[in-house]
């Protein structure tokens, strides 16, 4: 892996994945000692934020989706084009939560369908943060 901005980081399986910028996704099955690129997109987007769940990950890219893989990083699809602007995605019990300029959504069948669960939030809400308690924090 060359020098790279690095903004996030999951493991799952024993495999490490980062998100960077230049907008990639690598990952590593040797903790660390060599790197391999499972995901190249175009340098206008931004990932940001990456959630795993068994060989489940998720990627959120602020200006171009969430990205998913259900094979460990081999292959990857766009899952939400109907949610514009996603800042912060999270993985919650069985839904994965995703903030967005209009709102909070979450989807329970791996990101085809996503729905807003806004009760008394605006739309400025930015960020999901989810602690160990097991609640939902939101701010803008």
């Amino acid at each position: 892996m060359n020098s790279f901005e690095i903004h996030a980081m999951t493991v799952t399986n024993g495999i490490i994945f980062v998100t960077t910028y230049p907008p990639k996704i690598y990952k590593s099955s040797d903790n660390g000692k060599s790197w391999e690129l499972s995901l190249s997109i175009k340098h206008t987007a931004i990932l940001e934020e990456i959630e795993s769940k068994g060989p489940d990950i998720y990627a959120e890219g602020f200006l171009s989706g969430i990205y998913s893989s259900t094979d460990l990083g081999l292959n990857w699809s766009i899952v939400n084009t109907s949610i514009p602007f996603t800042y912060s995605i999270k993985i919650f019990d069985n839904k994965i939560l995703a903030a967005s300029d209009k709102g909070l959504f979450y989807s329970t069948d791996k990101g085809i369908v996503w729905n807003l669960i806004s009760n008394g939030l605006d739309s400025t809400t930015t960020t999901v943060r989810l602690p160990v308690t097991n609640k939902i924090f939101t701010w803008d």
